[in-house]
């Protein structure tokens, strides 16, 4: 029963190792390999039928083979992946990520070694482009908020051209006496007015979990029920643009807004 039983474990870690997105090579207790799969045939450059039975310094090369034999001695005690190079049987060198460690019945008895790798295809292309990418979306929660930013992370086609109509609740805000401030002052104390109040204005907005449409010089354009909908969108509104309000009271005096609620129809 337990011979059968071990028998019928083993078809279906076989048969399971397939589908393993891994490299995946299966030895016995003497280092002879007794199955690998397919990513595994294509990392070594053999076949399964050629590789059984042999043992893995042969199947794995020489410099492969060393750095998986240290694997083995490391396996048991931290068994995790390690980051190694070396050269595969093709002659091509390779960065993986390994780990190897002992293969365990039913019983709990070792009956073998596993060795698991994935091949590091990075390059300094993709490297900069996964940068770009964690740029874009940190600028996304920054100026637009975690609405906007999460949709498009979950939803890429989130910022193709079109849209659809749907209600929606909008606060238009613009400063009070902007062009008479304009005139008065030097540019760049306008500019760092602006971003005072605009930046307290928009915390305001998003603490009541509303969307920056847009900034447009003196004027910020918000709205709620879309990209997430929202059944108290009309509440959430009013209540960010009472807290507009006191944001820019908290500031200063420097600068006022006026501001407008609206709710209706947008495409959006």
């Amino acid at each position: 029963m337990e011979r059968d039983r071990d028998r019928n474990e083993e078809g279906l870690s076989l048969a399971l190792l397939q589908f393993n997105p891994s490299s995946v090579v299966l030895l016995d207790t003497d280092g002879r390999v007794r199955s690998l799969n397919r990513n595994a045939e294509r990392l070594l450059s053999t076949t399964e039928a050629d590789a059984v039975g042999k043992s893995y310094t042969v199947v794995f090369g020489e410099s492969l083979s060393q750095r998986v034999f240290k694997l083995m001695l490391r396996g048991a005690a931290e068994g995790e992946a390690r980051a190694i190079e070396a050269t595969l049987p093709s002659g091509r060198r390779a960065k993986l990520r390994a780990t190897a460690g002992p293969l365990k019945d039913a019983r709990g008895n070792v009956n073998g070694i596993v060795f698991v790798a994935d091949e590091d295809t990075s390059s300094p292309k993709l490297e900069a482009l996964a940068d770009n990418q964690v740029r874009l979306r940190d600028a996304l929660r920054r100026y637009l908020g975690d609405n906007v930013a999460d949709m498009v992370d979950a939803r890429p086609s989130f910022v193709d051209v079109g849209g659809q109509t749907q209600t929606v609740s909008v606060v238009h805000a613009d400063v009070r006496g902007y062009t008479a401030i304009a005139e008065q002052l030097p540019p760049d104390r306008v500019v760092s007015l602006l971003m005072r109040y605009h930046g307290a204005a928009a915390k305001a907005i998003r603490g009541t979990g509303g969307t920056i449409d847009r900034f447009a010089g003196d004027a910020i354009l918000a709205l709620w029920n879309a990209p997430v909908p929202q059944e108290d969108h009309v509440r959430r509104a009013l209540r960010g643009a009472l807290a507009m309000r006191d944001a820019a009271r908290e500031v200063g005096t420097d600068l006022g807004y006026g501001i407008g609620v609206h709710t209706g129809e947008a495409m959006v």
